[in-house]
């Protein structure tokens, strides 16, 4: 079995959005760039902001339980 077929993709491409306004227009373009500058940058931060955005503007029954 040749294992061309099994080979991990070298990019991989999510598309993200329908959470919030808020989430949709600020923190995932500030995310994206940020990883731009350094792989990494700001995820701690970033993450805790968009749990706080999902409960903060998200109607009702929506949010974010961990």
């Amino acid at each position: 079995m040749k294992t061309d077929i099994l080979k991990k993709p070298k990019v991989l491409i999510s598309f993200v959005g329908g959470f919030n306004w808020f989430v949709d227009y600020i923190i995932v373009p500030l995310s994206m760039v940020l990883s731009k500058i350094k792989k990494g940058f700001g995820t701690r931060v970033l993450t805790k902001l968009l749990l706080w955005a999902c409960d903060t503007f998200s109607k009702p029954p929506f949010g974010v339980q961990f």
